[in-house]
């Protein structure tokens, strides 16, 4: 599990320097995406959107960020606020970039998560951003789980911790997807 926090912090990190001052940005729920935070600090300013509960706590040390919360019910497992209201109060911004995480993604299945509650949050968030941004480390590569909530056609940018097989690259190539790389901190 060391190995595996190292390479979520690195691509965490990859993923913060993406960030532009003053952009507002929405942050998913996962365990990779939750690091970002740490790595905001070049910024003066920057507006974080998150369901996610981690991200809102990581947050409370960072005076750089303006936070907002989607309002919603608790779901324990996933540490995440979801439900209609989170779905209607993110229909009212426009996101620059979405930092979204999966917990599977494979060429036949796309992008996938576990949960239906989260499904429509994610659905929500890639609608309302203009760029989007996958992270996935090494071990989410050619699985599925419950529900596929993106194509990778539908990112900018996949951000991992080694180059995936030939055929996911490719593909990605011909989908105008990068795939970028975190480099050994």
């Amino acid at each position: 599990a060391g190995r595996n926090a190292q390479s979520k912090q690195r691509i965490a990190a990859l993923a913060a320097s993406f960030v532009r001052e003053r952009d507002i940005i929405f942050i998913d729920s996962g365990t990779t995406t939750m690091g970002i935070v740490d790595h905001l600090t070049h910024l003066g300013t920057v507006t974080v959107i998150t369901n996610s509960l981690q991200v809102i706590n990581k947050s409370m040390n960072y005076p750089n960020i303006n936070l907002i919360v989607l309002p919603g019910s608790l779901k324990r497992d996933t540490a995440s606020l979801v439900g209609s209201s989170c779905v209607e109060y993110l229909e009212d911004y426009n996101i620059v970039r979405a930092f979204m995480a999966c917990t599977a993604i494979s060429l036949q299945a796309g992008v996938c998560n576990a949960s239906t509650e989260e499904y429509i949050i994610k659905k929500t968030a890639l609608k309302k951003s203009q760029k989007h941004y996958l992270l996935a480390d090494s071990s989410k590569f050619g699985r599925t789980s419950l529900m596929t909530f993106g194509e990778i056609g539908q990112f900018d940018c996949i951000l991992t911790e080694q180059m995936p097989d030939d055929d996911f690259s490719s593909y990605c190539k011909d989908q105008d997807c990068a795939i970028r790389i975190a480099p050994e901190s």
